[in-house]
């Protein structure tokens, strides 16, 4: 048998197109030429045929977390990190539309009840009590096998073969389970299926539904040891759906294609971190329902060079952001400035006056009432209004303000010093809009 790394060389493709539910990657991605991860769940096309997959194994204990898991793994996120998650699986519990194919690492538990358990037991005695107590195999897995009901599902992990048909209810449609050995001389590691589809082409393709099913829950997209909230997940998917068919009709639904990126490991040759100068690691992936090339950088030029344009896209939204921010200081610092000198100078009285009176005289005098500070970022977006009732509150709010720091100046400064400011104050403004 070839490792991944013998079949990544060039003289050494897969003649066929391979799948792959043990992704190390969450969204799945070519790992070589013709051999293509699945995810830590996916769902792809085969020409008409629809393949699903789950990877990993079943525990309860991580069953409800998130995929907290980062390299570099430790001695137990290595373990934890290929056990099953409940977001996983919850997206395909809104698949709708028939699936061939699934694959699945660990078995269906009770999938024994379906198949010769005698003789599994016979060549593995150690099954027995797992099998009388309905532990052998995945909860997870079991409750997709129910919603799903594909013709064909094929597993692994448990290390010998092992065949089963499942009927899904009275004259219902029927599973054929199959599971293999390890891939060991004499052992009944393959097995050749034939199964009708309609004429090619014959490549892997996006799965329209998948990818808006995936879209819709990534805002919920666990990366922490937290149960995952599915709460605020909406799970109409048509919209998604009409925003990816444009897309697809766009790029078209391939996949891009693998580009090997690192030469391929040599046990006769030494490594150093400068053979890999220059080089990054490429695959295709989608998330949120976004196509994205995935690069793993081993540059800092690389970096820049792919981020460029993204990172120029925000430092333009973040400059515009600050711009707002120093001219609104501005325009108060002008507002405290204009109004204190008019009390000085008698032109506004702000003693024995009632503040509607006061506030409709600093309208007329043309003073800019400023906004409370809300926790909304896009109050368009919220549906926040610009009422006057609402500016009138927020004026009356600044000319209180107004009237303390006139109070204060008033018995504080004298008109020489008032002068100064007022002088001082412009060349202050300039010298702020340079630095702007």
């Amino acid at each position: 048998m070839k490792s991944v790394e013998d079949e990544d060389e060039d003289e050494e493709v897969c003649p066929i197109a391979r799948l792959d539910p043990d992704a190390l990657w969450y969204h799945g991605g070519w790992a070589a030429p013709n051999i293509h991860f699945l995810g830590f769940a996916g769902v792809v096309k085969f020409g008409n045929i629809r393949i699903g997959g789950l990877s990993g194994i079943y525990n309860q204990r991580h069953y409800h977390l998130g995929h907290y898991e980062r390299p570099p793994y430790n001695e137990h996120t290595i373990r934890s990190v290929y056990h099953v998650r409940e977001y996983d699986v919850h997206q395909f519990l809104q698949v709708e539309e028939p699936i061939d194919i699934f694959l699945s690492h660990d078995w269906p538990v009770c999938i024994t009840d379906y198949g010769n358990s005698e003789e599994l037991i016979r060549r593995k005695p150690y099954f027995k009590k797992e099998i009388e107590e309905r532990t052998l195999g995945s909860v997870a897995a079991a409750q997709l096998l129910e919603k799903l009901k594909p013709p064909y599902w094929f597993s692994a992990h448990l290390h010998c073969k092992f065949s089963a048909l499942v009927q899904h209810g009275e004259g219902g449609p029927v599973t054929k389970f199959l599971a293999l050995d390890k891939c060991l001389p004499g052992r009944p590691f393959l097995q050749i299926l034939e199964i009708e589809s309609e004429p090619g082409p014959y490549e892997i393709q996006y799965d329209e539904e998948w990818l808006a099913i995936t879209r819709s829950f990534n805002s919920v997209f666990p990366l922490t040891g937290k149960k995952t909230n599915f709460g605020s997940v909406d799970l109409r998917v048509e919209d998604s759906r009409q925003w990816l068919k444009s897309r697809l009709q766009e790029r078209g639904a391939k996949p891009f294609e693998f580009v090997r990126t690192v030469p391929c490991y040599n046990p006769s040759q030494s490594v150093s971190n400068h053979s890999f100068s220059g080089i990054c690691s490429h695959t295709s992936v989608v998330k949120a329902g976004k196509f994205i090339s995935v690069t793993t950088m081993m540059q800092k030029e690389t970096v820049l060079e792919e981020f460029f344009h993204l990172r120029l896209e925000f430092y333009e939204k973040r400059k515009k952001f600050l711009l707002n921010k120093r001219e609104m200081e501005l325009l108060k610092l002008e507002n405290k400035v204009r109004f204190i000198l008019a009390v000085v100078k008698g032109e506004i009285i702000v003693s024995n006056r009632k503040r509607a009176d006061l506030f409709v005289e600093l309208q007329t005098k043309g003073f800019t009432p400023f906004p409370k500070k809300t926790k909304v970022v896009e109050p368009e977006v919220a549906g926040a209004t610009d009422d006057t009732e609402e500016t009138e509150v927020e004026l009356s709010n600044s000319l209180k303000y107004f009237s303390e720091v006139s109070a204060t100046f008033s018995n504080n400064l004298s008109m020489m010093r008032i002068r100064k400011f007022q002088i001082i104050l412009p060349l202050v403004t300039n010298l702020m809009k340079e630095i702007i």
